[in-house]
């Protein structure tokens, strides 16, 4: 078997890609073949097979892809034990005092880590995904013509073909950095000492979820970034808030960053960065690089089966139909939203579209995201950089009189909702404890059509969270009462006295 040498498999891996396993003959034409089994990959065949369909699923490295592996479920358990560590430190607050010392044990979080990994990989194995009648073939899959890929020397030929294989860690161009042995997501999972010094390049979600963790658990962390901001694609007045709780946990923040250089000098690596008219230099055991994701298109052969692509990615129309009629795409690889739920949601459009001549459309997703951090920060819909935000309004709702964030301790949360002159909501950004739960209910308010006014007749628990929407709609709806309308009011009322 010729397996990708750059990636060696660790032991907890062997369900995910088995050392002895054989890959399948070819026996006829597939309805559906698909290059890359991370989410968008799996969701396709998955479904795919139980429809009914002959699929074959070809995976360069691991089944899984990167979510599995070293995305959202590794980095989940690592924040769910940061937290753990933070709410000891801050158990006084409400209390609480424990008694004897305590301290993290970074070896043990790292293999609850994998524990949880291998446990939720068991959906995922390539002995599970044969039992659902999928064809798996491990090897670098690329297009040979119109109708045909070859996998390790097999050829497999298909009358519909999913590009879903997904992205990897953009890589900086930085003087030295080649030479840090830095780290990406693919190996910070790998770590079972704990960095004493931790440097991460780039303040976005991945960037800041990481760098509050590694504080939380002990390391002395500095984030670098070439912006002014962190989480540039939030919320300004909610990114700081979060920015102002990663400082509390100890997380320092070069911003504005010009010229930066990496020199190693035996075990250490010194990062020299101009900040302004200042000059810092920093020495760290480690650096992780957080610089965003590009996707993975590299021996594909493409060109090929004429698929268009550019620096973003495969390039798709409204149906994630490629410039070539036989072949769709879904995921990381050809979307700019690079969300494990979105690569699940392209998969649904993929199957009814190729297999099934739906006309179902990407650009009917509202997509909700959620960054991680403590407060986590959530939106939908809208971002600082849509050039139509001006055309909506917006309202502002403090967590700061909701009872259960002051039972929480939790005040500082906020929710904006983006609205349109109909009163339709159009987006919402929130930066508070579960904000990833709450953006879910605007979600399916904006998929129903629900209009600002609507949202209060949801009943929530109490106390909750989640009584935020109701706050906010009530504000709304006071909104609407005109000095004409609460004048009339008035004299109604006085006259049923």
């Amino acid at each position: 078997m010729n397996w990708p040498s750059d990636k060696p498999i660790k032991p907890e891996d062997e369900r995910l890609r088995p050392q002895n396993y054989q890959n399948p003959t070819p026996q006829g034409r597939y309805n559906l073949v698909i290059l890359g089994a991370g989410t968008a990959g799996l969701a396709t065949a998955i479904a795919a097979a139980s429809l009914g369909a002959k699929v074959a699923l070809v995976e360069k490295h691991l089944i899984g892809g990167v979510s599995l592996n070293a995305g959202d479920v590794p980095s989940s358990a690592l924040i769910r034990a940061a937290q753990a560590a933070s709410d000891m430190r801050k158990a006084s607050e409400h209390g609480i005092r424990p008694q004897g010392k305590w301290d993290v044990d970074f070896p043990a979080v790292m293999e609850r880590m994998s524990n949880i990994r291998i446990k939720i990989a068991s959906l995922h194995s390539v002995s599970h995904l044969i039992e659902r009648g999928i064809d798996v073939y491990h090897g670098e899959g690329r297009f040979v013509d119109k109708t045909h890929i070859e996998v390790n020397g097999q050829v497999l030929q298909f009358s519909r073909a999913v590009i879903a294989t997904g992205s990897h860690t953009a890589i900086p161009d930085i003087p030295g950095l080649a030479n840090a042995d830095a780290l990406t997501n693919e190996t910070l999972f790998n770590l079972t000492e704990l960095p004493r010094r931790l440097a991460v390049i780039g303040a976005g979600a991945t960037g800041c979820e990481m760098a509050q963790a590694f504080a939380r658990l002990g390391s002395a962390v500095s984030v670098f970034d070439v912006r002014s901001t962190i989480l540039p694609h939030e919320d300004p007045q909610a990114a700081e808030i979060v920015r102002q709780n990663m400082e509390r946990d100890g997380v320092k923040f070069h911003l504005g960053c010009k010229d930066m250089r990496i020199v190693t000098s035996g075990a250490e690596k010194i990062i020299q960065v101009d900040v302004g008219s200042d000059t810092v230099s920093e020495r760290f055991d480690q650096i992780l690089v957080a610089t965003g994701r590009e996707p993975k298109i590299e021996g594909l052969h493409l060109e090929a089966v004429k698929v268009w692509y550019d620096e973003q990615g495969v390039i798709v129309n409204d149906l994630l139909r490629t410039t070539n009629r036989r072949i769709y795409a879904a995921g990381d690889v050809c979307s700019p939203f690079k969300y494990t739920h979105v690569a699940d949601a392209h998969s649904r459009i993929v199957i009814s579209n190729a297999l099934f001549f739906g006309s179902h459309r990407a650009s009917a997703l509202h997509i909700p995201w959620c960054t991680n951090t403590d407060p986590q920060i959530a939106g939908i819909g809208i971002r600082p950089e849509d050039h139509h935000r001006a055309k909506l309004k917006t309202l502002t709702a403090s967590f700061s009189e909701l009872d259960r964030a002051i039972l929480n301790g939790e005040e500082n949360g906020l929710l904006k909702l983006y609205y349109d002159h109909k009163g339709y909501i159009r987006g919402a950004s929130i930066v508070s404890s579960h904000a990833g739960e709450i953006i879910g209910q605007i979600t399916m308010a904006m998929n129903l059509k629900l209009k600002m006014s609507q949202l209060s007749s949801i009943l929530q628990p109490y106390p909750s969270l989640s009584q935020i929407l109701q706050q906010a709609s009530d504000t709304y709806r006071r909104s609407l009462l005109t000095p004409f309308v609460a004048g009339s009011l008035k004299k109604i009322l006085k006259w049923r006295r």
